[in-house]
């Protein structure tokens, strides 16, 4: 594990674990992050920035409150709720039933009288959002080069653009299937390029970009992101000896043998292990002649 962009105390996975997330089109980084610069001309002190944070980052009951489990009563107690927050609890707790006390602790009972259903109930209400965008666990603000920049633990790119503030152009989410769901395509495929590239750099290893561009290239090729294995693009290949080359060989080959497939070796992995010159470059070319 490697610290995001210099900042430590926002740590991602990096190295092959996240080249791994991002080849295999994880839906789900293990660790989702953010990076929110703001309006140099609207957002100019740490006091404002922290406002837009406070705006941003996810507050749930769980947070400003302790809620415990109360069995003689087969009810949810919830108490030393923060000041700022009793009047939200409380309008939130309303609506999911009967609300019974005041003063910082209320108390709401479990319509079933079971201890599964009390521990649902008490999950339910931990759960419940007061502030702030959902999936955004915590906010760090920092200054670099006369820009302040908000980090995030978490992501959500649709409802971060609503905030006003935020420089939308420059927003950046390590969460690549969001940038598609959100952005698109072609987005995505920039965000496998960049995200791929930062990997091999922080290990200093110099691969040629436009690799990492054909990589993408082919991820995103029906328009979709394709995972890069046998549940994605070396899986949907025809040639059974392509198919056996990647993953699952024995597989691969008793099937073919049950069904009497036959493999034309028209692709570059299955000339070269059969020793055909593979249709590239010079592989390609072929002659003719006419006939008198």
């Amino acid at each position: 594990t490697f610290h995001y962009a210099g900042v430590a105390e926002v740590a991602v996975p990096q190295g092959l674990p996240r080249l791994i997330e991002v080849v295999d089109a994880k839906r789900e980084p293990d660790v989702t992050i953010m990076r929110i610069p703001l309006e140099k001309d609207k957002v100019k002190t740490l006091e404002e920035a922290e406002k837009i944070g406070k705006k941003i980052r996810e507050v749930m009951i769980s947070d400003v409150s302790t809620i415990k489990s109360n069995l003689n009563d087969m009810a949810v107690v919830i108490s030393d709720i923060h000041h700022l927050y009793v009047e939200d609890v409380e309008k939130n707790l309303k609506k999911m039933g009967e609300v019974v006390g005041s003063d910082k602790k209320y108390k709401m009972l479990s319509k079933k009288k079971s201890i599964a259903d009390l521990a649902k109930l008490r999950k339910k209400i931990a759960k419940i959002k007061l502030a702030g965008i959902k999936g955004i666990k915590r906010v760090l603000i920092k200054e670099e080069n006369g820009q302040i920049i908000i980090y995030t633990e978490g992501s959500n790119l649709r409802e971060v653009f609503k905030i006003k503030g935020v420089e939308k152009d420059k927003i950046y989410s390590n969460n690549i299937q969001e940038i598609y769901e959100f952005l698109g395509i072609e987005a995505a495929r920039s965000a496998i390029i960049t995200e791929a590239k930062q990997v091999l750099d922080e290990q200093n290893l110099g691969v040629d970009i436009r690799h990492l561009m054909l990589v993408s290239d082919m991820m995103t090729l029906t328009g979709d992101i394709s995972a890069i294995g046998r549940h994605g693009i070396s899986g949907s290949k025809t040639s059974v000896i392509a198919k056996a080359a990647f993953e699952e060989t024995t597989k691969h080959l008793l099937n073919a043998s049950l069904k009497g497939e036959e493999d034309a070796l028209t692709g570059v992995a299955e000339s070269i292990i059969v020793g055909k010159p593979p249709p590239v470059g010079t592989g390609i070319v072929r002659l003719g002649m006419r006939k008198p």
